[in-house]
């Protein structure tokens, strides 16, 4: 790997079921995380005309496997109003953690 002052790049993986992920987790009030990428869990979905309108998988599965609805993709937030909006939602979906792509 390289390392740089901001960030890490990884120059190949070799199994994505070796890697991390990203997961929004309510346990951390909308924080960020890593978990492993098998994990299950449903994933953000942003509309591709409204990028502050997301929903939220109706399945869960591991991070490679994302299921959005016909108009949305996997996504995340690109700003803290996003963040925030996409962190209600969970909570009112009943949902402790999402996958972030």
């Amino acid at each position: 790997q390289k390392e740089n002052k901001n960030f890490v790049v990884f120059s190949a993986v070799a199994n994505v079921s070796d890697t991390m992920c990203v997961v929004m987790d309510a346990n951390l009030n909308g924080h960020w995380r890593t978990a492993s990428c098998n994990s299950s869990l449903p994933c953000a979905c942003k509309n591709t005309s409204n990028p502050y309108q997301f929903t939220l998988s109706s399945t869960s599965d591991a991070w490679y496997k994302p299921q959005c609805p016909l108009g949305f993709v996997f996504s995340l937030p690109t700003d803290g109003y996003g963040n925030h909006m996409l962190y209600l939602l969970m909570l009112e979906s009943y949902k402790h953690q999402i996958w972030l792509n």
